[in-house]
C-alpha cells in the first residue's frame, strides 16, 4: 500500500495506488512523505521537501 502526508495536514490514508493529487491552499515549503507497505507488513518511507509559489497575477488585456 501507498500513505502519503502532504506536510499540510492533509493526508491520504493506505491505498493501492503509487499516485495522489494534491492541490496547496497557500505558498509555501512543505515536507511531502510516501510510505509504501508491502504484504509482509515491511515498510520503507521516502519523504522531499517542495516549494509551493503564488500563482501569477492575473491581467486584463490592453485594449487595442
Amino acid at each position: 500500500t501507498y500513505a502519503f502526508d502532504f506536510g499540510d495536514g492533509t493526508t491520504v490514508p493506505a491505498q493501492a495506488s503509487p499516485t495522489a493529487t494534491h492541490t496547496y491552499t497557500a505558498a509555501g515549503s512543505y515536507l511531502v512523505t510516501l510510505t509504501v507497505r508491502n504484504v509482509s507488513g515491511l515498510s520503507d518511507t521516502a519523504a522531499t521537501t517542495i516549494a509551493v509559489s503564488d500563482p501569477p497575477p492575473i491581467q486584463a488585456p490592453a485594449a487595442s
